[in-house]
């Protein structure tokens, strides 16, 4: 053996050693060592855990209340009260809600531009007078100026045609619920309703009866609370003189006949109908029927009421006549009502 195989042994032995010495001394304090690092990081973690949950409760909590900070001020109720609104020709979101906020008819001008936009249906807000409430919630306000049958103020009245002075008068007396008196006091001075005086100049220099007549244009006719003026609404597409206007169930009005600026009569084919919610006339070929000059035309449910009332005069006429007994009263029902 060489030394330098007895110094190789002795190092062996002597790191044999060594391992030998440090399993020992961990062996005498290694489990009690153990158990009190793995608490110490059970606490630990579970300490990282609760914080966590916290930072993450006040984040979400900063993200609510920031979410609040931003959000268009709004009312919570259907309102209370009432207040008139007009809406004007092609007014944006903005507009309107500006003037709603104003009136306090909503909290702020936010809150309706957003209601408008989270409904498709907000574009189709036509102008006019609104009756609406005091702070309601903006998607309340925004469907009350949608629901124009309920909320938008409008008297409407239309002069037919051939309807002497009295006639449109008490038309108009009857529509608006304005004394007829009022509408007489107005009507007896033609020049100050607007007439040109030049008109009732005669050229042989006598004096000339100064009157309305003719000058009571047919058509129909809106009232703007606001201006508390009538308005005229738009044009027919056909001109015509002496139209038959006739009011239909659903509120429009029919327009057929009259003559052209030839004088001849307006054919069938360009009947229309008033819609009161566009303020518009629409061609109608589909009710394509020729009518000649001052036809009388009534809906179906004043139709039969009529009819009814008719039946029912005849019948009282051949009882107080005592003639009941006879075939007068079976014609009578079969003429009015087709009744065999």
């Amino acid at each position: 053996m060489r030394i330098d195989d007895l110094d190789l042994a002795f190092d062996e032995e002597s790191e044999r050693g060594r391992h030998r010495h440090r399993r020992r001394r961990s062996g005498r304090g290694g489990d009690s060592a153990g158990r009190g690092r793995g608490g110490r990081t059970a606490v630990a973690l579970l300490m990282s855990l609760v914080v966590v949950a916290a930072l993450a409760g006040a984040v979400w909590y900063g993200f609510d209340k920031l979410g609040d900070f931003f959000k268009a001020p709004d009312y919570n109720s259907g309102g209370t009260g009432e207040v008139t609104v007009q809406v004007l020709e092609n007014q944006t979101a903005a507009q309107i809600g500006a003037e709603l906020e104003r009136l306090d008819v909503v909290k702020s001008q936010k809150a309706f531009v957003q209601a408008a936009k989270e409904n498709p249906r907000s574009k189709e807000i036509q102008p006019g007078v609104y009756k609406l409430r005091k702070q309601m919630r903006a998607s309340d306000a925004l469907l009350l100026l949608l629901d124009r049958e309920t909320s938008r103020q409008v008297l409407r009245f239309t002069i037919p045609e051939g309807k002497t002075v009295k006639e449109v008068l008490d038309i108009a007396a009857k529509a608006t619920n304005i004394p007829l008196a009022d509408f007489q006091a107005a009507t007896k001075d033609p020049v100050a309703a607007g007439v040109p005086d030049w008109w009732f100049n005669r050229r042989d220099g006598k004096p000339a009866a100064k009157s309305i007549e003719g000058f009571l244009f047919p058509q129909t006719y809106e009232f703007n609370p606001v201006t508390e003026q009538y308005e005229r609404v738009a044009d027919m597409h056909e001109k015509r003189w002496y139209p038959t206007l006739t009011g239909l169930a659903d509120g429009s009005v029919l327009a057929v006949s009259g003559l052209d600026g030839s004088g001849l009569v307006v054919d069938g084919s360009k009947n229309e109908v008033y819609d009161p919610k566009t303020k518009t006339w629409t061609l109608r070929k589909d009710l394509n029927h020729y009518f000649p000059t001052y036809p009388a035309l009534f809906g179906l449910d004043r139709s039969r009421a009529l009819a009814a009332e008719c039946l029912s005069r005849a019948h009282q006429t051949l009882a107080a006549a005592k003639l009941t007994d006879g075939h007068l009263g079976a014609i009578a029902d079969w003429v009015v009502a087709r009744k065999k």
